[in-house]
C-alpha cells in the first residue's frame, strides 16, 4: 500500500492477510510485483528507504498546491533489485529481522515513556513531593530532588500550586511560531506529519527537501499537530535533530512552540 496524497504521501506498508479481504481509499495505491521476478518484501523495503522516499516526495510535491503521485508515477519508478529472488528474500529476511529488533526496543521503550509521564503528573500535576513534605512524609526521592520542591501548597485561580511558584499566560513563557527565514526552493530537512510521534519526542525519517510553504523550526523548538486526528492523537515533537544553525521545516497544520529563557537552556539551542 502506497499513500499518494496530502502530508503522508509516500507512506509505505505491507498488507497481513491475516486482515483481509478489505479495501482502501482513493487516497491510497495498490501495488502488486510479480512475484516470480520482484518478492513483496524486498520491494516494500525498497520503497521505504531513503533515496526512494526522497524521490517520491520530490515527484508528490512538483504539481500543484496539494501533494500527490499520479499512477504515471509510480508506474515511472524504476526498482533496482538483484535478479536472483532467493537473493532479495535474504536481504528481506535480514531486515525483517532488525525490524523486529527495533519493534522490541521500541516496546521497552514505551515502558519507559510511560514511566517518565507517571513521573512528570506525579511531580507537576498532583505535586506529589510537595504534598508528602507539607504533610512530613518522605516524598521517596533523593535529597537532591527534595530540596527543588517547597513544602507548601497555595491558592491561585487555577487551584492549589506550590508555593513561589505562579500562573501565567502560555505567551509570557513561550513564542508561538517565531519567525525563521528559509529561502523559496532552499534545501532543508523536512519532517513530514507522518513521521511525528505520538508518544515520546523522536521523530521517524527527516529527509533534505526544497523548501516550499511549511512551518520552520530549529533545534530546542517544539512541534505541535494542530489539525484533527493529528491533535487527537497527541502528535508532538522535541527538534533536536538539526546540526547547529540549520533550520528545518514540515507541515503547515504544525505549531511551533519556543521556549522564553530561562526554561531554554541547551547548547545545542540558539
Amino acid at each position: 500500500m502506497l499513500n499518494i496524497t496530502g502530508d503522508s504521501v509516500g507512506r509505505v506498508c505491507q498488507v497481513d492477510p491475516r486482515i483481509l479481504p478489505a479495501r482502501v481509499n482513493q487516497h491510497v495505491a495498490i501495488i502488486r510485483p510479480d512475484t516470480s521476478r520482484l518478492d513483496a518484501r524486498f520491494l516494500r523495503y525498497y520503497l521505504v528507504s531513503p533515496d526512494t522516499q526522497a524521490k517520491l516526495l520530490s515527484w508528490a510535491g512538483s504539481g500543484g498546491t496539494r501533494n500527490a503521485l499520479t499512477k504515471g508515477m509510480i508506474e515511472a519508478l524504476e526498482v533496482f533489485a538483484p535478479r536472483d529472488i532467493a537473493e532479495q528474500r535474504a536481504i528481506a529476511y535480514i531486515l525483517g529481522t532488525l525490524d523486529d529488533k527495533i519493534e522490541l526496543n521500541r516496546r521497552m521503550s514505551e515502558t519507559l515513556k510511560a514511566i517518565a509521564r507517571a513521573t512528570f503528573k506525579s511531580w507537576f500535576v498532583d505535586f506529589d513531593p510537595v504534598r508528602a513534605k507539607a504533610e512530613g512524609r518522605d516524598p521517596g526521592l533523593p535529597a537532591r530532588f527534595v530540596d527543588l520542591f517547597p513544602n507548601r501548597l497555595v491558592d491561585s485561580e487555577v487551584g492549589e500550586i506550590p508555593e513561589g511558584w505562579r500562573v501565567a499566560p502560555l505567551p509570557d513563557v513561550i513564542k508561538v511560531n517565531p519567525p525563521r527565514t528559509l529561502r523559496k526552493a532552499q534545501v532543508a530537512p523536512y519532517l513530514d506529519m507522518a513521521n511525528m510521534p505520538t508518544h515520546g519526542h523522536t521523530v521517524g525519517d527527516v529527509i533534505d527537501r526544497p523548501f516550499g510553504s511549511g512551518m520552520r523550526f530549529i533545534n530546542g523548538d517544539t512541534l505541535v499537530a494542530r489539525i484533527i486526528p493529528c491533535l487527537e492523537n497527541g502528535k508532538t515533537a522535541y527538534v533536536d535533530f538539526l546540526r547547529n544553525g540549520q533550520i528545518g521545516w514540515g507541515s503547515t497544520e504544525y505549531i511551533v512552540l519556543r521556549p522564553y529563557p530561562p526554561f531554554l537552556r541547551s547548547s545545542r539551542t540558539a
